[in-house]
């Protein structure tokens, strides 16, 4: 069931990650003229959420980094987003954190203003990958500010695996630790190379290795009472992450921030990925766009079968979509690719690996 989110992309990290190609900078000295504008833009987008109020049921303020915002910053934002509606009128609000900046006095903050879900950076247990991925804290930095985060809300732990050099040894170390900490939603990721990262061109990853450790940590996380509800994400059971299931199902959503992307009906837009350019829109009582676009009906059934896709659950078979690439479907499961779950239809577990390659002989 889909329903109405908005995003809030902080941009700015202490330090990039050798292998983030997310929109981030290291300039936190912009901070406070990029808070005067996010908060400009809520104004101006207060119609669209108004106007979707009664749908609007998550938030999601990610990054970047957004733990790295002071504590007056981030409450003006709070409190500017709170005055729409209430964050604890909201099925969920999620706050994306590392160990290195969040601390009592913001985790004081996040329980005052009703977030309800951490999502705190560890991608290793083992600190020499940490240090290889360009990461600033170590494991017993993120264990001492897990166990302050978990008194108070649920919390969601991210993992890399295919790191160059990693043994499945120390892998199943890595799993094993982070369900030993039992947080409440697991994403796990294989390391990926993008161009403009300081990995690009230097650091290569093993598609097969890649493979194999994609379904040990699928079996491992099963086993240990995990729900595997979508390709890279596992959680307890009720705690799968609303706010991104919006997303796979397909809901309208609004992003606030540089870079941030809006999806409202069949309409795609993305604001500028520049601080600056952003900034200076705004002073001028404008959102600078990078694109903006309107989906035909082949854009949208190609992406309402990407996304449902990814879920474990797959694509209902009710679906005007499903009717549109039936033959294919059909022809996928006939080949033993695909199956028919419940009244849905889904790609086997065992093809989740090269699901995108599935997807696209699907799609027209």
């Amino acid at each position: 069931m889909s329903f109405f989110s908005i995003y809030v992309h902080i941009p700015f990290c202490r330090r990039k990650c050798n292998y983030c190609a997310f929109y981030s900078v290291t300039q936190t000295d912009l901070i406070n003229e990029y808070i005067r504008s996010l908060e400009k833009e809520i104004e101006l987008q207060s119609k669209t959420i108004n106007k979707n109020i009664k749908k609007y049921k998550t938030i999601y303020f990610g990054g970047g980094t957004p733990s790295v915002i002071d504590i007056k910053s981030l409450e003006k934002i709070f409190r500017k987003l709170a005055n729409i509606k209430g964050f604890n009128s909201l099925d969920e609000v999620t706050f994306e954190a590392n160990p290195d900046s969040i601390d009592d006095d913001k985790i004081k903050l996040l329980r005052d203003f009703n977030i309800t879900r951490v999502s705190l950076g560890l991608e290793s247990s083992l600190d020499k990958y940490l240090k290889f991925l360009g990461r600033l804290s170590s494991y017993d930095d993120f264990l001492k500010k897990y166990d302050a985060v978990k008194k108070y809300f649920d919390v969601n732990i991210d993992l890399i695996y295919g790191i160059p050099g990693q043994s499945e040894k120390e892998l199943v170390s890595d799993i094993k630790n982070a369900v030993d900490l039992k947080p409440d939603h697991i994403s796990v990721y294989g390391l990926e190379i993008h161009k403009n990262t300081p990995f690009y061109g230097r650091v290569k990853t093993d598609d097969d290795e890649m493979s194999n450790f994609y379904f040990l940590l699928c079996d491992f996380l099963v086993s240990n009472g995990y729900l595997h509800y979508e390709i890279s994400n596992f959680s307890l059971l009720g705690k799968e992450s609303k706010h991104n299931l919006n997303y796979w199902n397909w809901g309208d959503y609004i992003g606030l921030g540089a870079s941030a992307s809006s999806h409202i009906r069949d309409m795609r837009y993305k604001n500028i990925s520049d601080v600056r350019t952003y900034i200076t829109a705004l002073n001028n009582g404008k959102i600078e766009l990078e694109y903006s676009e309107k989906l035909d009906k082949k854009d949208i059934n190609n992406e309402i079968l990407m996304l449902s896709l990814r879920k474990v659950s797959g694509l209902d078979k009710k679906s005007p979509t499903y009717l549109i690439f039936k033959d294919k479907i059909l022809s996928m499961i006939s080949k033993g690719y695909m199956e028919e779950y419940k009244d849905s239809v889904r790609i086997k577990k065992e093809y989740f690996f090269v699901s995108n390659s599935i997807i696209s002989d699907i799609m027209q």
